[in-house]
């Protein structure tokens, strides 16, 4: 590594001339054509010492001194996707699909509203779709999306267990549960022939929030 141009900011003192209050620094960092631009400011320790505060290179942006590719901050961004029910049925139709993100480095965090109607009785499972990223594939990495039920979408068996959810890993769909007591698994897939059919499920709304990993 070696040193490259400096940008000084100091402050006029008769006592300290050198003053140094802070400093941005361009420096080679590989053996390459590698740099960073490195922002340090006056740690209060003498007038001409500084702490590195921050660092922008290749690999984004890292805080206080850190220099570790993995902490890097290399993404930011908010925007807007259009969830759906998988496999609901061709004859589904909707009145509001809205959702909003927001991601940082490699975390998403997201809420939606689904409001629709005519929603098939298969024998699927009832998924949401089209989140805005795949979850990270870990094969153990679950995320847990919290789940609101404003109207409708009544199920048979679901009364005491309530509705939870979980999403497919490598996917952006998650699949809605009941949680109920038993000597095995606590939990049963929601299938869309379990939702009672009739007026309570004429116009159905569904608010989620979420976050995750991706991958």
């Amino acid at each position: 590594a070696g040193a490259g141009g400096a940008l000084s900011f100091g402050q006029y003192h008769t006592t300290y001339p050198n003053w140094n209050l802070a400093q941005i620094d361009g420096i080679r960092t590989d053996t390459s054509w590698g740099g960073s631009l490195v922002f340090k400011v006056n740690n209060n320790s003498a007038e001409t010492n500084s702490t590195e505060v921050a660092r922008i290179n290749k690999h984004g942006l890292t805080f206080n001194g850190d220099t570790a590719e993995a902490n890097a901050l290399d993404d930011y961004e908010e925007g807007t996707f259009t969830p759906r029910f998988k496999n609901a049925g061709s004859s589904v139709s909707y009145s509001e699909q809205s959702g909003y993100y927001t991601k940082v480095g490699d975390i998403v965090s997201y809420t939606l509203v689904i409001t629709c109607g005519n929603i098939t009785s298969g024998s699927s499972a009832v998924q949401v779709e089209d989140l805005p990223f795949n979850a990270k594939n870990t094969g153990v990495y679950y995320p847990v999306p919290s789940i609101f039920i404003e109207q409708g979408f009544n199920a048979t068996g679901v009364a005491n267990g309530g509705f939870t959810a979980l999403q497919i890993d490598n996917s952006d769909t998650f699949t809605f549960y009941t949680q109920q007591a038993s000597t095995g698994n606590n939990y049963t897939v929601i299938l869309y022939n379990m939702l009672n059919t009739g007026s309570s499920n004429t116009n159905i709304r569904v608010r989620v929030t979420g976050i995750y990993q991706v991958a």
